[in-house]
């Protein structure tokens, strides 16, 4: 029987990993612009093979990404303040528990779950971009990139959202 062998790229394996990188050509373009680090050595080559189990794979955002997140909280205060009169329409903590690194938030009408193609490429802000001002970080357990949304809601949809 024949078998094919498949290669795993480090490209494709950025995009499962990162939010910041939605798509291959993004993951593509930030190993050309030598942002991604595996054990701390610049990879560059798109057809670089994908990390082993243990490679400490970094990507570096710069200075635009700690101006996002100073600009986040300020975003995050205004969209609650045009709000102010309607609870629903905020974005709010209903429950928490920071032992089990779980939390509920409110996710109002009007505003994308979780990133995609579309809001990067329009610079929309997600409802999982907010959620790091929202959400307390967990009391224990392993370090992540932020709170990530555990299931979705429509854009026209508002409701109570898993967050861990």
């Amino acid at each position: 029987t024949f078998r094919r062998k498949t290669q795993v790229y480090l490209q494709q394996l950025l995009v499962m990993v990162f939010d910041e990188l939605p798509t291959k050509s993004a993951a593509r373009t930030a190993l050309r612009q030598g942002r991604i680090h595996v054990n701390g050595c610049v990879v560059t080559a798109a057809d670089a093979p994908a990390a082993q189990p243990g490679d400490a794979v970094t990507l570096h955002l710069g200075a635009d990404a700690l101006r996002i997140a100073d600009d986040l909280e300020k975003r995050l205060h205004n969209w609650n303040d045009l709000r102010r009169t309607r609870e629903e329409a905020q974005i709010r903590l209903l429950h928490s528990d920071p032992k089990m690194g779980l939390a509920v938030v409110n996710k109002p009408a009007g505003l994308d779950s979780v990133p995609w193609t579309q809001s990067h490429k329009k610079k929309r802000f997600t409802f999982q971009d907010y959620l790091p001002m929202v959400v307390p970080p967990p009391d224990e357990g392993t370090p992540c990139n932020g709170p990530k949304v555990c299931h979705r809601l429509d854009f026209r949809v508002a409701g109570p959202l898993l967050v861990a």
